[in-house]
């Protein structure tokens, strides 16, 4: 058992770091390298859209819960697509 003081002491070091703590801490940021957005498909319109790289998606491996911005449907979308994006259209 740490006494107090120890206890008081690691407390304000960790308080005077600018950095997360606890889970937030051990999650990847966007600025990471390699955390781009991934491409993904829906099974109901067939659109082909880019999402923004998140840690906590529901996923099964390359397949992830994700609502289509195009026909606004939710489903188990694959992400390991390699079409051209077609929405938004130009």
């Amino acid at each position: 058992m740490r006494s107090t003081a120890t206890r008081r002491r690691l407390r304000e070091r960790s308080a005077s770091q600018d950095r997360p703590s606890g889970f937030k801490a051990a999650l990847p940021t966007s600025d990471d390298q390699g955390m781009k957005p991934f491409r993904a498909k829906c099974p109901h319109c067939g659109a082909v859209f880019e999402e923004p790289w998140h840690p906590t998606l529901v996923h099964v491996l390359s397949d992830k819960l994700l609502t289509c911005p195009a026909c606004g449907k939710t489903a188990m979308m694959k992400t390991n697509v390699t079409d051209p994006v077609t929405w938004p259209k130009p």
